[in-house]
C-alpha cells in the first residue's frame, strides 16, 4: 500500500495583528517506493524571538535524520525506539546551537516543539516533545486515537521545548506494530476544537472522521486537498476561536478502506455533497455562525457536527444528576449566545431538584459564547414541554438584589414618614396614619417572602 500526505501551516490572526511571523513548520517525505512516510511537526514558542527559525530547522534536521534509516525492511521496539529519538533530539539540539551562534542568536530565541513519526504499512513510530497532537486510526479500530497525552504545565502555553537542557525527560515516544489507515500531527493552534478535553484528553472522532472521508480520501489531487485544508486553517471560522497560529500534517495510506459504515463514526449526507464538508465549513461546527448551532442526541438521526464543548456540558450534567435521574437524555443547542438544554426521561424530573444538582457547574467556565442558559424538560418521548427553567448569566449575584431591595425600600420608608410628619396635624391622625401605614407594609412583605418560597 502507499501513502499520500499533505502539510499547511497558516499564521495566526494574532500573530498578524503584531507583526510576529508564523512560528509553526511542519515537512513529510514519502519514501521506499511510497511505502514509507516521514514527517515532523513544529511549534515555535511564542515569547521566543527567532522560534520561527527554530522550529523549521528542527523540521528539516529530522526529516535528514529519519531518512538515513531504512524503516521498511527493519523493525523496532519501545527500548530502541526510545533510544533513537534520544539522539535524534541531540542532532537537532546540536544544529540549532550551531545555527543561534553563527547568526548571534540565544538559544533560547529559538525554543520550539518537535513532533515526528515513521509510518510504513505495517508499523507507526512516533515521538512528542511539547505541546501538539498526534491522533491515528488504526487497522483494528474505527475510532481515532490520541497517542500522547499534551503536555501542559501550571500555565495554558507552557511547557518544555526541545531547546531545554530536560527536553529528553519529557518526550514521550510509541511504537504500534500494526497497520494504520490515518495518521494527524497538529501543533496546539486546534487543539480545542478537535480534542475533548477531559481528566483523559482524546481525540473527537466527528472532527477526524470528515477530515480522513471527505478530504484525504476523496478524488481530488493532492494541491486541491492541501487548499481546502489551507483555506479553512485561514477563515474566520477558525480565527474566530483561536489567534494562534496553525499546522496541520495528514496522512493516510491508499487503498486502505475507511469503511466506517456498520461501527460507531456515520458520516451521513454531506458525503453526497463536497461543498459540506466539515473542512471547508470548519470541521466543529455548522453551516451557522458560531452563536448558532446544536447537537442532536435526542434524535434518531445523529448530527453530522458537534461542538466539542457539547461532551463537556452533557458529561458534567451526567455526572452530577446520575444518581438521582439515570435514564435522562440531554439535548444542546446555542442560538445567539442563549445555551438551550432539552431534558427527556421516562420518570417525572423534579424541576427544582434538578436545578439544584446543577448548581456546581459555571456555564461560564465553557468556551462557548453564553450569555443565558434555558432548559426544557420533555416528558417521555413526547416533545410536549414539560417544565422550564431560565438563567441569565450576567443577572446580578442574589446578595446584591437583597441589598439593592433592602436600600430602596429604606428611602421608600424614610420618605413615607417624612410625608406622614408634614402632612399630619394631630396626634390621633399622626398614629392612625403610622398604623396604616405599617400594615401596608407588612402585608407587602409577607406577600413578597411567600412568592420567593
Amino acid at each position: 500500500m502507499q501513502w499520500q500526505a499533505i502539510g499547511c501551516s497558516e499564521i495566526g490572526s494574532g500573530h498578524i495583528k503584531t507583526g510576529i511571523p508564523c512560528q509553526d513548520f511542519c515537512d513529510h517525505q514519502i519514501i521506499s517506493n511510497n511505502q514509507v512516510t516521514i514527517g515532523a511537526v513544529s511549534d515555535g514558542m511564542g515569547s521566543a524571538a527567532h522560534s520561527d527559525l527554530g522550529s523549521k530547522i528542527a523540521v528539516q534536521t529530522t526529516l535528514n535524520c529519519l531518512n538515513q534509516r531504512d524503516w521498511l525492511n527493519h523493525s523496532i521496539d519501545d527500548s530502541q525506539a526510545q533510544v533513537f529519538f534520544e539522539e535524534l533530539l541531540k542532532t537537532v539540539v546540536t544544529e540549532i546551537q550551531t545555527v543561534a551562534k553563527r547568526e548571534g542568536y540565544s538559544v533560547r530565541d529559538m525554543a520550539c516543539t518537535l513532533l515526528a513519526f515513521i509510518a510504513t504499512p505495517n508499523l507507526l513510530v512516533a515521538m512528542q516533545c511539547g505541546d501538539g497532537l498526534i491522533v491515528i486510526r488504526p487497522q483494528s479500530s474505527q475510532n481515532y486515537q490520541l497517542l500522547f497525552q499534551p503536555q501542559k504545565g501550571e500555565y495554558a502555553n507552557e511547557y518544555v521545548p526541545i531547546t531545554s537542557s530536560s527536553a529528553h525527560q519529557y518526550m514521550q515516544v510509541k511504537v504500534i506494530h500494526e497497520p494504520i489507515y490515518f495518521i494527524c500531527a497538529a501543533t496546539d493552534g486546534i487543539e480545542h476544537i478537535s480534542l475533548i478535553k477531559s481528566k483523559e484528553w482524546k481525540a473527537y472522532d466527528k472532527f477526524f472522521e470528515p477530515v480522513e472521508t471527505q478530504i484525504m480520501r476523496s478524488h481530488k489531487t493532492e494541491s486541491e486537498k492541501e487548499k481546502i485544508v489551507s483555506d479553512w486553517l485561514k477563515s474566520d471560522d477558525i480565527n474566530q476561536r483561536t489567534d494562534d497560529d496553525k499546522t496541520v500534517l495528514l496522512c493516510i495510506q491508499n487503498g486502505k478502506s475507511s469503511n466506517f459504515s456498520s461501527g460507531h463514526i456515520q458520516s451521513s449526507n454531506i458525503q453526497q455533497n463536497p461543498s459540506h464538508s466539515a473542512i471547508s465549513q470548519s470541521p466543529s461546527k455548522s453551516t451557522e455562525p458560531i452563536e448558532s448551532f446544536e447537537e442532536d442526541s435526542l434524535n434518531s438521526k445523529p448530527s453530522n457536527i458537534i461542538h466539542p464543548e457539547f461532551h463537556k456540558i452533557k458529561e458534567d450534567i451526567y455526572k452530577l444528576t446520575n444518581k438521582q435521574y439515570p435514564n435522562i437524555e440531554l439535548k444542546l443547542k446555542i442560538k445567539k449566545r442563549i445555551l438551550e438544554i432539552f431534558v427527556r426521561s421516562d420518570q417525572e424530573v423534579n424541576k427544582k431538584k434538578f436545578i439544584d444538582l446543577l448548581e456546581p457547574i459555571d456555564f461560564n467556565d465553557y468556551e462557548l459564547p453564553i450569555k443565558e442558559v434555558n432548559i426544557f424538560n420533555h416528558k417521555d418521548n413526547r416533545n410536549s414541554e414539560y417544565w422550564q427553567y431560565k438563567s441569565s448569566l450576567y443577572s446580578m449575584q442574589p446578595w446584591v438584589k437583597r441589598m439593592l431591595y433592602i436600600i430602596i425600600l429604606a428611602i421608600l420608608m424614610t420618605l413615607i414618614s417624612l410625608l406622614i410628619s408634614i402632612l399630619s396635624n394631630g396626634l390621633l391622625t399622626k398614629i392612625f396614619m403610622y398604623f396604616l401605614y405599617s400594615l401596608i407594609l407588612i402585608i407587602t412583605v409577607d406577600i413578597y417572602v411567600n412568592q420567593s418560597r
